[in-house]
This record gives C-alpha cells, structure tokens and sequence, in this order.
C-alpha cells in the first residue's frame, strides 16, 4: 500500500511538473541553437498576442506574489502576525486580508505586543528563506495564478531545519497594480514528495 502512495505521488509531482513547465510566461523561449538550456526573455514592452494586459503584467503579478510569501514567512515566531503583514496589506483585496489577521482591540493589540517583548531571543525560532522560484498561469485577461515554491530555513537555538513549500494564490491585475485576492493551497514539499 505504502509503495502504490509513492509511486501516486511521484507520478502527481512528475504531471505537476509538467504543466508548470508547458505553462511557463509566453515571454520565455528555450535558445535551441546551443546545447545548453539557456533561457532568454523576449523585451516585455509588447502585449502579448493573447490578452491587451502587457506582458510585465505578469512579472508584477509574480512580484507581488513572492513578496507576499517572504513577508509572511519570514521573522521571528514571536512577531505579531499583524504588525508582521502590515508592510504588504496593500497587496492584499480587502476580504482576503480580513481572513488573514484576527479581529483584535486596540487593548488586545497592545496586550499581544506587551507579551511578545517578554520572550527571549534563544526562546524564539527565526525563519529565513533561502530560496524562491515562481510560476504563473493566465487564467482570464486580467487573473492569474502564481505558485511559488521556497525553502524555508527554521533556527532555533543550535538547531537548524530547512523545509520546501508550495504556496499557490490567484492574483488580478487591477487599476494597474496586482491585487491578491485568494489563497488556493500551502503545503510542504517533504524529501521531494508532495505533501498536502
């Protein structure tokens, strides 16, 4: 039984692999004149021949995705989660930034913060990522989904850990700035398998 799992879920990650790979920006081509696999970008000024939403739109969208996962995963695990998202609200639609925070008094806040100083240092596990890589898919003129894959680094004290992740969003392009409006899936990458 075990044996079936694992070959179920080396064959979903090969599939997903694949078409995140056949789904790549159209802006990227493969330079086959050379044996290397040297990726080149087409200039990003021209609309591409699908949509009338530019081609850097995509980058953008991609941008906002990847800044949004590094400023909610990175810090210290005694960092206020509010204070911690504050920085990238801007990027966030309204409803999905009210499922994120918790819906706190300014006497909560204060109190949450208070506590938060008490804790020591050494106490604390810090989280750093140490790698990013990002894909997108047009799924209408102006909506997108972005998976962003990432290695987390997690210190605490003299232990250090390091763990994969997907995290996959759907991100609109509005009023020329990308707006993420829903969270679809985090979930660990463990030892290369797909684990939901």
């Amino acid at each position: 039984m075990e044996k079936k799992t694992i070959v179920s879920m080396g064959i979903l990650i090969a599939v997903t692999a694949a078409f995140l790979w056949m789904n790549q920006p159209s802006e990227t081509k493969v330079n086959s004149q050379q044996s290397s696999t040297m990726i080149q970008k087409k200039p990003t000024t021209e609309p591409s021949p699908q949509s009338a939403v530019p081609n850097d739109v995509e980058e953008a969208c991609k941008s906002a995705a990847e800044r949004f996962v590094r400023v909610k995963t990175e810090g210290r695990s005694s960092d206020i989660f509010l204070d911690r998202i504050e920085p990238v609200k801007e990027l966030l639609s309204d409803d999905l930034y009210q499922s994120l925070v918790p819906d706190l008094s300014k006497e909560e806040l204060a109190a949450m913060r208070r506590e938060s100083k008490r804790i020591k240092k050494e106490e604390t596990t810090e989280t750093q990522i140490t790698s990013m890589d990002s894909a997108i898919d047009r799924i209408a003129d102006d909506d997108f989904e972005v998976y962003v894959i990432y290695t987390a680094q997690m210190q605490h004290a003299d232990r250090n850990d390091a763990s994969r992740y997907l995290v996959r969003m759907r991100v609109q392009w509005i009023d020329g700035k990308a707006k993420i409006y829903k969270m679809i899936e985090e979930s660990s990458l463990g030892n290369g398998f797909y684990e939901k």
